[in-house]
């Protein structure tokens, strides 16, 4: 049992540290999207010319990989702090933000 949970803790804790290097590469990316989103030629476009659809998904997409990644180390938090998953709200939450994701 204790070769399960150490194997299992391992891999958490992996998952964790790619999840949180692949989110920083992420949030350049997503600088750089915004920034091409919302400028022409060093100037700020105007209301009319911004493309608010593509604005409002991309925020949507990083709130919800935000929101992601905050999870995940709480579950790591929670199973190498206090020696176990805690049945918390988390997993409402968890449950919740997958129901949402697949819509």
């Amino acid at each position: 049992m204790a070769d399960y949970l150490t194997n299992l803790t391992i891999s958490n804790l992996i998952a964790l540290f790619l999840q949180s290097v692949l989110y920083g590469i992420y949030i350049m990316t997503c600088g750089d999207c915004a920034r091409a989103l919302t400028r022409v030629n060093g100037r700020w476009k105007s209301r009319q010319e911004m493309q608010w659809p593509f604005l409002l998904a991309g925020g949507l997409l990083l709130i919800n990989t935000t929101c992601s990644l905050s999870i995940e180390l709480q579950r790591c938090i929670d199973l190498l702090v206090y020696k176990g998953p805690i049945q918390s709200v988390w997993i409402i939450v968890v449950k919740v933000r997958y129901a949402i994701q697949c819509y």
